[in-house]
């Protein structure tokens, strides 16, 4: 029962199931059906519609290489039957190949192109314009295009535009001919209205010219009364033309009754031709007169013209130009006036005599035939006078068969009203003179800049001796009062020899001691043959050692003290020469400076005889408390024993200087020299000529031969502070230098060899410099043998006090004056500072600290904020690398090389600006 039940409750489900799937492919079916229908309906309106069209319609494979379907406007448009088009490649029919390329590459970027203009070639060969569109179906596998012919379209816009032009060259040509014909007319009535105006102004510009002549010009008739006067004469006369009018000339300017008696007017009037005379007013003013008669058509004269010109002013001009001209020809400079061309159009007598050569030698020839600049000087010359209009400074001209002559120049650039350089004018001095008064001047600065009379003092002063008679060879003796001798005190390097042999001369029978007794100046221009000296025994038992020396000439003057006369000082040459009577008063004046020097420093001798002894100069002490310091000193003791170069780091104002002196002093070298370079102040050729010296002639200026510091340390010890800042020039020559202890000058081809020791300072981080490049990694190396790091001041406070005390000790000997004494507040701010400028700026505190003169510093005595100059406030503002210099240099330019105005521009005194000139061999 229950399976009966089951199974009948199972058919009718299936029976349900199946009645819809078939009502389902029914449905389906029945769609399909419709779907087709209306695929075919679909491509019989797409068919009509691609045969229909009035455009050209186009399959086509996908790359365009085979059309597979063509309408009837297509085969219209390339005049083909549908069946030629059938096959073909879609674009074979371009008139122009790039095309098919743009075309393709706009297909293969996009995958459509609309409206693209191309020109196609019919089947008869007709060049037909169309624009086509296409777009490609990858994956149908086809691409579709259309044609539309625009050619009539073209054509009849191609004819629009012919007549468009057409019509304009017409209007054009139209407007052309009427502009033409009102141009004419134009000028017709502006060519009428001028000849009009010119005939109404004929008058009125003929008064115009005459007014604007500075001449005065009257008009008289041949009563000579004044019927006209221009606007010159009415102002000279101070009356308007209506009062002139009717008057005579002599009434109104020479106020006076009857002419003048050589009227030019009258003269005129008299013989008929032009009469002219210069005439003076007792005001002092000079006239230029000229009468001249006036004609009718018949010759008869009807009138009488009178021009005045007032000739006062050229007259002076005339007479300055003469002055002018005698004050050159009278002038002790050498002026050399050059045109435009550079030819010389004037040379004075003193040029003549420079250049030796005649006026008429000089005159017309170029300037660089006469004398010759080098290219580098002559170059900064033309810069300077295009930039300043000017230049001033030494050079060395090389003549034509004479030898070079060094010369102070001074070139002005003469320009007109455009700024036009019209001629330039040089003056020549003799450098001699500039250089004698410069080293008489600094020979002055430091006799007054000391009180003792040692060794380094007086060759300080002798090293002028070369530029003021050319000479190096000197020596002084000085009067011994106990045994009445001339004993020899200070000599040059060339009279060693002659030191050595008589140290000592007598008072009674040298040429010595006569000008000793005598204080008279005793020249001869050859010892060996001068008569005068014939009998003198002293003189004959020492001529094997003069001739030994070659000593020839000599000059000998008595050194006073006051009225007194305490030794004598020598000068000689090796050459037989006269001493000129300028270079005999320039010795007057050096030997007057060392004899003041000398009777100060006896006054000062005399005024403390219980004053103890002074420590010799070489003497250094170095203060150590801290253990720092102590460990500096303890490496400096054990280089000073050795040869080795020594570099000393560490900040500025800590001391490398002063501890470069003391390794020298307690050295084996003690005895020998002990210079010192500072590399950043000089660069280039200056640089090179300072350490290794040059040759006459090895650079402009070079006018004798320089020792270098590597030649003159001979023996002794060479500080190069701030080595980093040697160029790449030195840095290769002391490279060499300190490998083989030989060198060469500047110029020179010798080899020179020499035994220096070199120590080296710089505040710099110097490996830092070598891993930059700008110092060689080969010479550190060799410099670096020995290394000795000094520490700032900050962090050693335990040397604040004994070094304030050493300096305050110090500066009482030099002044005389007594220890200044520090209180524990002073002591305490001292040690508290931070010290950025080290121990240079403690030296500067204490010095200004003890001013007051109270004996005592207390805390408040104590600045450490000092102004400072503008020089040194403008270097502080100044980026790494610019270097005092170049901010003299600067200044100096700025003010024409005035040093008064460049000094008080830099805030120092003339005095230390003439010092920094010469040490950065800066020369106007």
């Amino acid at each position: 029962m229950n399976r009966s039940e089951n199974t009948g409750g199972e058919i009718p489900a299936e029976a349900a199931s199946l009645r819809a799937r078939v009502a389902g492919l029914e449905q389906a079916e029945a769609e399909r059906e419709r779907a087709e229908a209306a695929r075919r309906m679909s491509e019989e309106e797409w068919r009509n519609l691609f045969e229909n069209a009035q455009i050209g319609l186009y399959r086509s494979k996908v790359d365009g290489s085979c059309i597979v379907a063509a309408n009837a406007k297509l085969a219209e448009i390339l005049g083909c039957s549908i069946e030629e088009l059938v096959g073909q490649p879609a674009m074979v029919r371009y008139a122009n190949p790039s095309d098919r390329e743009e075309v393709m590459q706009q297909l293969r970027k996009n995958g459509a192109l609309t409206d693209y203009e191309v020109e196609v070639v019919a089947k008869s060969g007709e060049i037909r314009t169309c624009l086509i569109s296409m777009k490609s179906y990858p994956e149908r596998g086809y691409l579709e295009g259309s044609a539309i012919d625009i050619t009539k379209r073209r054509r009849a816009e191609a004819a629009l535009r012919r007549a468009h032009e057409e019509l304009e060259a017409r209007v054009a040509e139209r407007t052309a001919d009427l502009r033409s014909a009102n141009e004419r007319l134009r000028r017709e009535i502006a060519e009428r209205k001028e000849a009009e105006e010119a005939l109404r102004q004929g008058q009125k510009e003929k008064e115009a010219i005459l007014n604007s002549l500075v001449e005065h010009v009257l008009y008289h008739d041949m009563q000579m009364r004044i019927l006209w006067a221009n606007e010159a004469a009415c102002e000279s006369a101070g009356l308007p033309l209506e009062e002139l009018a009717g008057r005579h000339c002599y009434e109104i300017w020479g106020q006076r009754a009857d002419p003048c008696e050589d009227c030019p007017v009258a003269g005129a009037r008299q013989t008929g031709r032009p009469h002219a005379v210069e005439k003076s007013t007792p005001d002092g003013r000079s006239w230029f007169v000229r009468g001249h008669p006036v004609r009718d058509g018949n010759g008869e004269i009807t009138g009488l013209v009178e021009l005045t010109l007032e000739t006062t002013e050229r007259k002076r001009a005339e007479e300055a130009s003469r002055v002018f001209t005698r004050s050159m020809e009278q002038s002790r400079d050498g002026i050399i006036i050059t045109d435009a061309d550079s030819r010389i159009t004037f040379a004075n007598r003193a040029a003549e005599v420079f250049l030796r050569l005649a006026a008429n030698e000089i005159i017309g020839r170029r300037s660089d035939e006469v004398f010759t600049i080098d290219r580098r000087t002559q170059d900064q010359i033309d810069a300077s006078l295009k930039n300043e209009g000017s230049w001033s400074g030494l050079v060395e001209v090389a003549q034509h068969d004479a030898d070079p002559l060094a010369i102070e120049l001074t070139r002005l650039l003469i320009s007109d009203e455009r700024e036009t350089p019209i001629a330039s004018v040089s003056v020549i001095r003799d450098a001699r003179y500039a250089r004698r008064l410069e080293s008489l001047q600094h020979v002055a600065e430091v006799a007054a800049g000391t009180d003792a009379t040692d060794d380094e003092v007086v060759h300080k002063i002798m090293a002028h001796l070369p530029e003021l008679v050319d000479t190096d060879r000197w020596s002084i003796f000085l009067h011994s009062p106990q045994n009445e001798t001339l004993e020899l005190r200070f000599f040059s390097e060339g009279e060693r020899e002659l030191a050595q042999a008589a140290p000592v001369l007598s008072v009674g029978n040298s040429l010595t001691g006569q000008v000793f007794r005598r204080g008279e100046v005793l020249v001869s221009a050859d010892l060996l043959r001068d008569h005068r000296f014939s009998g003198n025994p002293t003189l004959h038992s020492m001529l094997p050692l003069v001739r030994r020396l070659n000593a020839r000439a000599i000059c000998i003057l008595p050194l006073r003290a006051g009225s007194k006369t305490v030794g004598t000082l020598t000068v000689s040459d090796r050459r037989v020469r006269t001493f000129t009577l300028e270079e005999i008063n320039v010795l007057k004046t050096l030997a007057g400076q060392i004899g003041l020097l000398l009777g100060r420093d006896r006054r000062e001798q005399a005024r403390r005889p219980r004053a103890s002894q002074p420590r010799r100069a070489n003497m250094v002490t170095v203060v150590a408390q801290s253990e720092s310091m102590k460990r500096v000193i303890n490496v400096a003791e054990h280089v000073a024993a050795t040869d080795l170069p020594v570099l000393i780091l560490g900040p500025t104002g800590v001391g490398k200087g002063h501890l470069a002196k003391y390794i020298h002093t307690i050295g084996p070298r003690a005895d020998g020299p002990f210079l010192a370079v500072n590399c950043a102040c000089l660069d280039g050729q200056l640089i090179l000529s300072e350490l290794f010296g040059h040759e006459r002639g090895a650079f402009t200026g070079a006018v004798r031969q320089q020792k270098g510091c590597f030649e003159l340390a001979n023996g002794g010890m060479l500080l190069l502070d701030e080595v980093i800042e040697l160029p790449d020039s030195a840095q290769a020559k002391l490279l060499q230098l300190v490998e083989t202890q030989q060198f060469r000058r500047v110029g020179g081809q010798q080899t020179i060899a020499t035994d220096v020791r070199i120590i080296c300072t710089t505040n710099a981080d110097i490996r830092e410099c070598v891993r930059s490049g700008k110092l060689r990694q080969d010479l550190y190396y060799r410099l670096n043998t020995a290394e000795i790091l000094m520490p700032p001041l900050r962090d050693r406070p335990e040397d604040v006090e004994p070094l304030a005390v050493a300096h305050l000790r110090t500066q009482s000997l030099a002044t005389g004056e007594p220890v200044c004494r520090l209180t524990d507040g002073a002591l305490a701010r001292l040690r508290e500072y931070h010290w950025p400028g080290n121990v240079r700026e403690l030296q500067n505190v204490l010095s200004q600290a003890s001013t007051h003169g109270s004996g005592v510093i207390s805390a408040r005595d104590l600045r450490f904020s000092p102004v400072v100059s503008p020089l040194a406030d403008e270097l502080a503002k100044e980026p790494a690398g610019r270097s005092e210099r170049g901010l003299i240099l600067d200044a100096l330019r700025r003010h024409r090389w005035n040093r008064s105005l460049t000094a008080k521009e830099l805030g120092i005194h003339r005095n230390t600006l003439r010092d920094r000139m010469r040490k950065y061999h800066i020369t106007d």
